[in-house]
């Protein structure tokens, strides 16, 4: 049965079914195996472009992470719409802000936070946080502890440069663990974050079924220079990529109809 998911701007945890998953989990006593050193990054092969015309999805496994790098020419925040699995520009795709409320049409105000989607403004709901992921000029940064001028002026920033833009929680900045927990250390869930590795590349690092300090300590084990979170849950991790062959792969099977929106990025 699907539930309200009415937000509150606050510390507090999002919602109500990240509890109701991690029970779940708990219930079932699953955990996570292995030490942490498992969590660092291992040497990689360079990706290329297949003769089909699909970059490779390079995946790196550890004991606590799935981290994948896509190989992509741009990044952007779609809303209303999830990308369809049939537009072959398109190689990766997760939900990206939180959702308000489970509304059965689309608005702009139902995504917590100011945003910037194919470089345009929206207001959201509410401020957001004090930290964000922007994508313009051929350039994915995060942002952390600005004040309101200063996200005001980055978001005319991002909408004149045609780019993209949304608010939610940072994990990790600058190579170290925030202050920031929206989730109790012991809750155990699948989570994901939106990263920059040591390297300066962008991932994203999907979670076995952890308790959520283990996956922010796999986190800064693997050598993320910047993380921040992707919306989850039952529904909400619902995702897609695009192999070098051209084949989608779904990640998690069960899709909501109330997701809103979704960072994505094109070959």
């Amino acid at each position: 049965m699907e539930r309200s998911r009415t937000f509150f701007i606050t510390n507090t945890l999002p919602t109500m079914r990240h509890h109701i998953i991690a029970a779940l989990f708990i219930a079932l006593g699953i955990c996570a195996c292995g030490n942490q050193s498992s969590d660092k990054k291992g040497t990689t092969g360079k990706a290329e472009i297949s003769n089909d015309g699909f970059p490779e999805m390079e995946i790196v496994e550890t004991d606590n992470l799935k981290v994948y790098y896509p190989q992509y020419s741009r990044i952007d925040h779609i809303c209303d719409t999830m990308p369809s699995a049939e537009n072959t520009d398109v190689i990766f795709v997760a939900e990206a802000a939180f959702t308000a409320e489970l509304l059965d049409s689309f608005k702009h105000t139902n995504i917590i936070g100011p945003h910037v989607s194919s470089g345009h403004y929206y207001k959201g709901c509410g401020h957001g946080y004090s930290t964000w992921f922007t994508y313009a000029n051929g350039k994915a940064e995060f942002h952390s502890g600005l004040s309101k001028e200063a996200r005001t002026n980055l978001l005319k920033k991002t909408e004149e440069a045609s780019g993209m833009a949304f608010t939610q929680y940072m994990i990790v900045y600058n190579g170290k663990l925030t202050d920031c927990k929206p989730f109790r250390d012991n809750a155990v869930n699948e989570y994901r974050c939106l990263c920059e590795d040591s390297n300066g590349r962008i991932c994203i690092a999907d979670s076995k079924p952890i308790e959520f300090q283990r996956f922010r300590e796999a986190l800064n084990t693997y050598g993320m220079k910047h993380a921040i979170y992707l919306d989850m849950g039952a529904g909400w991790n619902y995702s897609w990529y695009r192999d070098k062959k051209g084949k989608v792969h779904f990640i998690h099977s069960q899709r909501t109809k109330y997701t809103t929106n979704w960072v994505t990025f094109y070959k």
